[in-house]
């Protein structure tokens, strides 16, 4: 019998590595999309370490066009794809007053954390 697999968006730290972690440990493979060009040292032992079939995809949620080659990588790696977290977020990229708050600001911090994720969703 095949596991689940799972994307985790965001996933080689803070939240995103908690819910990696978590899914690995109730029995899903995992493929982690962060920005760095290659894992953190220590994330793939981690996930291996709790019986995990672990992959490793360098992605921008932002970049639509990435997203076919992300979910590629997945259906490669484990067959499948099960589940997806859509951890991956920014905070305002120059906070400040509302008043002051600029489109190129905005638009960023939007592409990402909603733009991104419904598109990525989708694919």
């Amino acid at each position: 019998m095949t596991r689940p697999a799972a994307i985790v968006t965001g996933g080689a730290r803070g939240i995103g590595l908690a819910c990696a972690e978590a899914l690995a440990d109730a029995g899903f493979d995992i493929l982690v999309a962060d920005l760095a060009d290659k894992p953190a040292d220590g994330l793939a032992e981690s996930i291996a370490a709790r019986g995990a079939k672990f992959a490793y995809a360098s992605c921008d949620i932002a970049d639509l066009a990435g997203h076919p080659k992300l979910v590629a990588a997945a259906v490669d790696a484990f067959g499948s794809i099960d589940c997806l977290v859509n951890n991956a977020g920014i905070g305002a990229v120059v906070r400040g007053d509302l008043l002051e708050l600029k489109p190129d600001n905005f638009d960023h911090a939007l592409n990402i954390n909603l733009r991104g994720t419904v598109f990525l969703s989708q694919a």
